[in-house]
């Protein structure tokens, strides 16, 4: 990891954690960083939202293997950070491609098209950042862990 990445500029507080992966455009490449991504979170405390995490994260690893990476060389690479504190945890995944993702109506016909629709629902907030022109785009999720921490105390 050459810097921790940063969580948004909304945050205040710099990360007290992080996870950096950069890894082969390539579906095969995808579940040995989920797992790494979910090992670090348990071993940091966070094995309660460790797996929701994960899942959420694969999603957009594979959304941007499949689409952001389509068509490009195979040696393009795919970049996985991690950034938390007390407050928040920020999920990102880069991908070369300045095309955005869309969430697609659920159906039934289709094996695929509801990576987003999960995101969204084990996430508070996702969003994309781009580079524009040529330069890729960052797909993020956030969630609050402030409130997942008054959760376990209720």
């Amino acid at each position: 990891m050459s810097e921790p990445p940063a969580l948004p500029p909304s945050g205040s507080e710099p990360p007290t954690a992080c996870f950096k992966a950069v890894f082969p455009a390539t579906r095969a490449a995808i579940g040995p960083v989920r797992r790494e991504l979910r090992g670090c979170l348990e071993e940091s405390g966070l094995a309660r939202i460790a797996d929701d995490v994960a899942l959420a994260a694969s999603e957009l690893m594979t959304n941007a293997v499949i689409h952001g990476c389509h068509g490009l060389p195979p040696t393009s690479e795919v970049t996985l950070t991690a950034a938390w504190t007390e407050q928040r945890l920020r999920v990102a995944v880069d991908d070369p491609s300045d095309a955005l993702p869309a969430e697609q109506e659920a159906s039934a016909s289709r094996a695929g098209g509801r990576g987003l629709t999960l995101v969204d629902a084990l996430s508070d907030r996702w969003g994309v950042e781009t580079g524009g022109r040529g330069c890729g785009k960052s797909v993020w999720l956030e969630l609050d862990l402030a409130f997942a921490a008054e959760e376990c105390v209720a």
